[in-house]
């Protein structure tokens, strides 16, 4: 086949569809609690403000966004290499989000849970392409271009901040991503003729999530800070306690997060399983013991202070690990060759001892001691096995009630001062402790004890 070196105004349009996996339909009403109401509200007050933005909040124009500077991007397979950059680009249809999930979680996760969706994300501008079709043929071009995706959408998880002593939250690392069911990339001016152009047009869904990838990257961090300073705007006075009834002794995890209850059983059925679990909480507390993490020892901590302050944790210890126990019923539900289990669990008083020292700006360096508890904590669980192994596989590991933490500092001498800031990071610190000691090393050994204890056959 011959090549000519004939510059061709052609046009090349695609439409691929590519593997995205949005979450399911959206929640109804989108929020999981008041607080995530207060948001939504808050989120909704904005959005006529999209065009000229927030300058006091820090948040830009957003719809439209733009024009955004210039924009390289690559792509490479065996067939197609090449080179380019979009400029001018213009980012449309922002304003035209819905709300699809907004869930606040306090207790143990701690996070924010974020889903927007829009029918169309568009973008429009200039590109430049240069590249090689099979290491061989020169494929280069530039002019305008169009991108759309659609059944498009934003998605992601943020930290959740509780301040024990100011009773109020606040949200960061708030980190958005996008999602999209279908993608149609619109490009004028690429060389080629004939079979060339055909060629081209194979590749013209991975061109586009090239370009795409690349704006993304570019706006993402900007539109999740945005979206950040707003929610933070919206909580900065409100009180945790008033908005959720004051109720201080438990707090619910989101109700979102909860497992979908079992169908009706009768009360013969109802609570089958619970000798089972008992068994299989005694395996796992004893294995717990066995492994040295009853109590278990933590990792020294260098404790995030502001500059120039310092400080770490040395030597901290876990208690209670092992004190699981069936706390409600247990059902094992039975449908033609699979085994279902329903089991509800608690662990006894949690608590961290931190001894840890600190050091401020001047080098006066003191020595502190912290006692932090839970003492309620309970547990979901679903698992299912076939009916011919009878092994159960945990499904779901569900922490969905905590409370009350109870934290007691001593010590810091001339640095009392620090007091909050303290208690506001090792509240933090032992909550992750708690997440992940439950989540990794107590889910393992209830796994574990499932695993040598099979379901008896039907």
């Amino acid at each position: 086949m011959k090549f000519y070196s004939v510059l061709l105004c052609l046009t090349i349009y695609g439409s691929a569809t590519v593997s995205a996996q949005p979450l399911p339909g959206c929640i109804e009403p989108p929020w999981n609690n008041e607080i995530a109401h207060l948001v939504v509200n808050a989120i909704e007050a904005f959005r006529p403000l999209l065009v000229t933005g927030v300058p006091s909040l820090g948040i830009p124009p957003f719809d439209p966004m733009g024009p955004l500077p210039n924009i390289i991007f690559s792509m490479a397979n065996e067939a197609l290499t090449l080179d380019g950059s979009v400029n001018e680009t213009m980012v449309r249809n922002l304003a035209q989000f819905v709300v699809c999930q907004m869930n606040v979680t306090l207790g143990v996760r701690q996070e924010i849970y974020i889903e927007f969706r829009l029918d169309n994300f568009h973008m429009d501008g200039v590109y430049d392409i240069d590249g090689l079709a099979v290491s061989l043929f020169p494929i280069f071009g530039n002019g305008n271009y169009t991108l759309d995706t659609y059944q498009a959408g934003f998605s992601g998880y943020g930290k959740v901040t509780y301040n024990v002593l100011q009773d109020t939250i606040s949200i960061s690392d708030l980190a958005l991503d996008v999602f999209f069911e279908q993608l149609d990339l619109y490009l004028e001016c690429i060389l080629g003729c004939g079979d060339m152009a055909d060629f081209v047009n194979n590749y013209i869904d991975e061109i586009g999530e090239a370009i795409f990838n690349a704006v993304w990257d570019y706006i993402g961090p900007t539109l999740s800070q945005g979206v950040e300073n707003l929610i933070n705007d919206a909580l900065k006075n409100v009180s945790v306690g008033e908005i959720l009834g004051n109720d201080t002794n438990r707090v619910n995890v989101a109700e979102a997060s909860k497992p979908i209850p079992i169908a009706e059983k009768t009360a013969k059925e109802m609570g089958n399983a619970n000798d089972y679990m008992d068994m299989v909480f005694r395996i796992a507390s004893r294995k717990i013991v066995k492994a040295g993490l009853d109590p278990a020892i933590l990792p020294t901590i260098n404790l995030a202070l502001e500059y120039p302050e310092e400080g770490s944790i040395v030597n901290g210890t876990f208690i209670g690990l092992s004190t699981g126990v069936r706390s409600g019923t247990c059902t094992v539900d039975l449908v033609t060759d699979w085994i279902f289990l329903y089991a509800n669990a608690a662990v006894g008083k949690l608590e961290a001892h931190y001894p840890g020292t600190v050091t401020d700006g001047s080098g006066t360096t003191e020595t502190f001691s912290a006692t932090i508890s839970l003492d309620v904590v309970d547990i979901y669980i679903t698992a299912r096995g076939d009916t011919y192994s009878g092994i159960l596989d945990i499904d779901q590991f569900v922490i969905s009630e905590l409370g009350p933490l109870n934290v007691e500092l001593t010590g810091l001498g001339a640095l009392g001062w620090m007091t909050e800031t303290l208690v506001n990071l090792l509240s933090n610190i032992f909550l992750d402790d708690v997440q992940r000691l439950l989540s990794n090393e107590l889910k393992d050994a209830i796994q574990t004890a499932l695993n040598e204890n099979p379901w008896p056959n039907p």
